[in-house]
């Protein structure tokens, strides 16, 4: 074996993996050919020929790669380690850890079946290493998950524990695609005890297909890229804005690839143009679902909101999508409120000193009520909602509001002023003359009016003669 046929085989390993894996255009390996002889690293690791990668001797030194920055070194050194089977066990502690941190999915996966070829199915390592991909359901861990599945059943892995790990997980899974694989790799399972294979041939080929026909979760390479053409064709028709082409196009995008969350969003946008809002609304949710990430899917799905009249959640859609960078949703976020997000703070600032000097002090209380609930730890409000209180005469509440306000800044003058206010209308006067003291000292010049007017008007208690 050279050099050429070795990379030849990691470029194999490499679309075999993208194959099995229902999750859709995982990140790729970068770089393109996976040529051993363009990197050198054999002999940064001290690998002087092609005939000592097929020595058990090279073995310590693959391990080494392993760590190698190089996401090509990583991969083919996974795959040559496979190749020793049993004689590579010292790499499972560093294949479980390339398993579960890896930043590229692929070589994720390149590990987990290493791990499933070195060890076998029922070590514990290799249980460990699909219990703890199978166990997380998170959105961000599907793709992880179906391709675990499908080499599960491509690989024909069906040591018991592992079966009873499936069913315990196909119970509580909420995906369909992920407890389709499930089903499939059990009843395959099951069909194989009770009728084994003979004479090599496997009886049961075609229950995979059989349990999936029709949404069958593999998704090849050619299709992935066949799929992304289509995702561009779609979002040139909408710049052009030609709507029934979106759909068309976007459409054809999904029958190619499922998990392509470009394409639902973009597909979505034209249902919403043309008025089919509760398509659009799926599948502005299908591409989220694929990808939490995807600000285009969370934009798409406000507008179908703002459009059915739900306001409140087409605005905290937008405003998700606008504070992570969308400028789009920013736009339709002030197109309802008249401001954008990252302005509503100081909008309902102002808007509630404004009903203030109106003496609309009840409309104050609910602005500010707003205002907290966006911002905890505004001083301002609380200070505000306590003056609007203390005018309603709630009092005990108002007095809580400026507690508050002075635990988040105890150098806001304001509401020192506005806390010496509840104590006089409590008839506290003292306390009321401390508090304006206070607030008078950190500069609020209204509250040293207050203060002198509070002094002057307090009677003097003169002691008694005898």
């Amino acid at each position: 074996m050279n050099f050429r046929s070795i990379a030849k085989t990691s470029l194999i390993a490499f679309i075999y993996l993208a194959m099995v894996c229902g999750c859709g255009p995982l990140r790729p390996i970068k770089s393109g050919i996976l040529a051993i002889e363009a990197s050198g690293w054999e002999e940064r690791y001290g690998i002087k020929t092609e005939d000592d990668l097929g020595k058990p001797s090279s073995i310590p030194k693959l391990i080494l790669a392993l760590e190698d920055e190089n996401e090509r070194v990583r991969f083919q050194s996974v795959n040559l380690l496979t190749k020793f089977g049993e004689k590579a066990k010292s790499a499972i502690p560093k294949l479980k850890l390339l398993s579960l941190t890896d930043k590229n999915s692929h070589i994720q996966l390149s590990s987990i079946l290493a791990i499933t070829k070195i060890a076998g199915s029922e070590d514990e390592t290799s249980l460990y290493v699909y219990e703890n991909v199978l166990s997380d359901k998170s959105r961000r861990n599907r793709g992880m998950r179906q391709g675990a599945l499908s080499i599960i059943l491509r690989e024909e892995i069906y040591g018991p524990k592992l079966i009873d790990l499936i069913k315990k997980e196909e119970e509580t899974e909420r995906y369909q695609k992920q407890k389709k694989a499930m089903l499939a790799i059990i009843i395959k399972s099951e069909n194989r005890k009770s009728n084994p294979p003979l004479n090599g041939e496997d009886q049961t080929a075609d229950i995979f297909d059989e349990n999936l026909e029709g949404n069958s979760f593999i998704t090849t390479a050619q299709s992935v890229e066949e799929a992304n053409s289509w995702v561009d064709k779609s979002y040139k028709s909408i710049q052009k804005k030609q709507w029934a082409e979106v759909i068309r196009t976007a459409s054809v995008a999904i029958s190619l690839n499922p998990e392509n969350d470009l394409a639902y969003s973009n597909r979505a946008s034209g249902y919403a143009e043309k008025g089919f809002f509760e398509e659009a609304l799926e599948d502005s949710n299908a591409a989220i679902d694929i990808n939490p990430e995807n600000l285009y899917a969370y934009n798409n799905r406000g507008v179908v909101y703002k459009k059915t009249g739900k306001e409140d959640l087409a605005l905290a859609d937008f405003r998700l999508a606008c504070e992570a960078g969308f400028d789009i949703s920013c736009q339709n976020f002030k197109e309802i409120k008249g401001y954008f997000p990252y302005e509503e703070v100081q909008y309902l600032l102002s808007l509630s000193h404004n009903k203030f000097k109106e003496k609309n002090y009840k409309e104050v209380v609910i602005i500010t009520k707003k205002l907290i609930a966006i911002d905890p730890k505004n001083e301002t409000a609380f200070s505000n909602s306590c003056a609007a209180k203390a005018m309603l005469g709630l009092l005990d509440e108002a007095k809580q509001d400026c507690l508050k306000s002075i635990e988040i800044n105890p150098d806001y003058g304001t509401v020192y002023n506005n806390y010496g206010y509840v104590f006089e209308k409590l008839g506290k006067i003292d306390e009321a003359i401390l508090y304006y003291e206070i607030s008078c000292g950190l500069n609020y010049s209204p509250a040293c009016k207050e203060l002198k007017m509070l002094k002057d008007s307090k009677p003097v208690v003169k002691s008694l003669v005898n």
